[in-house]
């Protein structure tokens, strides 16, 4: 199975944001995504785990609708056991951050599948499928796709067709709705991430990331990383 396991956080207005995953994989790859509160739409976050150190940015962006700076992390891991991992706000700015740790399986090296994408979009309907992603174009079969879907009004969602909604966090600042999908992509291709916002409909504004994660690969039957 590509996913593993996810696990939601949430803090007031404080300079860290730690999230703790037990019984990790060695050869996984752990994905964080960040969430920060932020009026001046300036802050930088950096992110390190417990046992494989400083994570990579690989995508970020700024949700001017709603004051909120956010960023995805990735780190291919080495080893089993249990992981803290640690977002700090530059600068020792203090405020309320929202994140999600995700672990999938992958290679141990050049996991990202195609290049991530975010979009901030304002659907006008409760109709399935309604709320969109940025495609992302993929290069492998078998890839996770990752969607995370933030709202500034507490929406409750349904996961897009074809796609499990894993988790759905609540801000302890605001009440916001943080949510994580995921689904596996059998071929190679563009594949556009989906959410379904059943109570609020139009006026609601949206921040949704796409990233996707390749499978880990096999040779004569054997799975190899």
């Amino acid at each position: 199975m590509a996913y593993l396991q996810d696990k939601f956080g949430s803090t007031g207005a404080t300079n860290t944001i730690a999230i703790t995953l037990t019984g990790v994989t060695a050869g996984s790859t752990l994905v964080f995504f960040v969430d920060i509160q932020d009026p001046a739409v300036s802050a930088t976050i950096t992110v390190s785990d417990s046992v494989n150190g400083a994570l990579a940015q690989t995508s970020n962006g700024y949700f001017t609708a709603a004051s909120r700076v956010m960023a995805i992390f990735t780190i291919a891991n080495v080893s089993a056991g249990s992981h803290t991992v640690t977002g700090t706000l530059g600068a020792s700015a203090t405020l309320s951050k929202d994140a999600f740790l995700v672990e999938c399986s992958a290679p141990v090296s050049s996991v990202i599948d195609g290049t991530p994408t975010f979009v901030f979009t304002t659907p006008v309907s409760t109709a399935t499928d309604a709320i969109a992603a940025n495609p992302v174009t993929t290069t492998v079969d078998g890839s996770t796709i990752l969607s995370f879907c933030v709202d500034s009004l507490g929406a409750t969602f349904v996961p897009g067709t074809g796609y499990t909604n894993s988790k759905t966090g609540i801000s302890t600042a605001n009440g916001d709705s943080v949510n994580v999908e995921h689904q596996t992509q059998n071929a190679a291709g563009s594949v556009t991430a989906t959410w379904t916002d059943k109570i609020n409909g139009g006026g609601d504004s949206y921040a949704v990331w796409e990233i996707a994660i390749k499978a880990p690969q096999t040779l004569m039957g054997q799975a190899w990383t």
